[in-house]
């Protein structure tokens, strides 16, 4: 498939099918099942696709799919079926022209350099906390390895027609000492800053939204948050990690994120 995780889970599918083998096995949890098909219809008045399941020749037609993949006839696709239900996830990336799914996602990862936030809010005082922390900043976007100038961000997110992302957060996090040296107790944030190009809102990062670590002086640890967060506008993005903390001085590093559009 299009992505490396799925890829993982779909391998003993895929390598049995285009092999040439005649079974078409499935990945199982009670009732759900992950088939593998071909889509040999498209009608674009109502965006449901015909699809052909491999192992027996049946075609299904009208079937749904996930709103950022688009059916292409041809394309070799991967079917999430629950019982009488089923839903077109994504196309196998060597197997049709339709565009992915994952085409969409992005991904942005900071440097191992510990970043101290400059203040903190007191512990319990949810209201006043402040994220100020990095820059700089880790943005998610899609990544170009040019032999010249290196990897390089190109970004935005681009946001599908369902207006959800799916953000996966991670950061490491260290608890400090206040100025005087002293032990401290406290938590620290990292969240998501979400901003369209077309500047029509601004969603700021939030608690809600963030990986959090609550711990005393010394104590350290990646941490991570998985959220679907929705009502976005189609379109490009401007996503970027920032940082906060209540109760006590915080280290940042290592931060990384996820956004896929679903």
């Amino acid at each position: 498939m299009s992505h490396p995780t799925t890829s993982r889970l779909a391998t003993s599918v895929q390598t049995t099918v285009i092999d040439g083998g005649e079974y078409n096995p499935s990945l199982r949890t009670p009732g759900l099942n992950l088939r593998y098909g071909k889509v040999v219809g498209w009608d674009v008045t109502t965006q449901l696709a015909d699809i052909q399941f491999s192992d027996d020749g049946l075609i299904l037609e009208q079937c749904d799919h996930l709103s950022n993949y688009t059916p292409t006839v041809g394309d070799h696709v991967y079917v999430l079926v629950f019982g009488p239900d089923l839903i077109i996830l994504d196309r196998i990336a060597s197997e049709g022209e339709g565009p992915s799914l994952f085409a969409g996602a992005s991904f942005g990862a900071g440097d191992g350099n510990l970043r101290l936030n400059s203040n903190y809010a007191a512990a319990g005082d949810f209201a006043n906390i402040v994220f100020n922390i990095p820059p700089p900043f880790v943005f998610a976007g899609r990544f170009v390895d040019d032999p010249f100038y290196g990897k390089y961000n190109t970004g935005p997110v681009y946001v599908g027609p369902s207006g959800q992302i799916i953000l996966a957060v991670s950061c490491f996090m260290q608890i400090g000492t206040d100025a005087s040296n002293a032990n401290m107790s406290g938590t620290g944030y990292c969240s998501p800053w979400i901003t369209p190009r077309s500047r029509a809102y601004d969603v700021p990062p939030a608690v809600a939204f963030s990986c959090a670590f609550t711990g005393s002086t010394g104590q350290m640890a990646m941490v991570s948050n998985l959220t679907v967060v929705e009502g976005f506008d189609p379109g490009a993005h401007d996503i970027k990690l920032i940082c906060a903390s209540m109760g006590a001085y915080v280290y940042f590093g290592l931060q990384t994120i996820v956004a896929i559009p679903t």
